[in-house]
């Protein structure tokens, strides 16, 4: 686990345009092109779900502000533990009993 765990922070690293980082968040723009400071867990996070988004998400990588700014101020390398994090937050869900899942249920009859 602690590959994945560090797999992350290295992504966090490749936030590398000079005066766009710092104290643990990323200028980053918004959708409506505005830079906001975004700390770093959520620039990683939505940073991995675009990558994965891959191909079917790239129009909107080109015309959204908020993506490309993420795409245009990482150097894209990815190790290849990233690929295990899905796997600690499946093991955290098993093994920690008070989390809870909430899915929507249709009311019964």
């Amino acid at each position: 686990m602690s590959g994945a765990v560090e797999a992350l922070r290295t992504v966090a690293d490749e936030f590398f345009v000079p005066g766009r980082r710092r104290n643990g968040k990323v200028l980053i723009a918004s959708s409506l092109g505005v830079d906001t400071w975004t700390p770093e867990a959520t620039a990683v996070a939505k940073y991995v779900n675009s990558v994965r988004n891959g191909v079917h998400g790239y129009s909107k990588m080109t015309t959204d502000p908020h993506q490309a700014s993420l795409m245009a101020n990482h150097t894209g390398y990815l190790p290849d533990n990233v690929a295990d994090v899905p796997i600690v937050h499946v093991t955290y869900l098993m093994i920690e009993p008070r989390t809870r899942i909430h899915l929507h249920t249709p009311p019964s009859d």
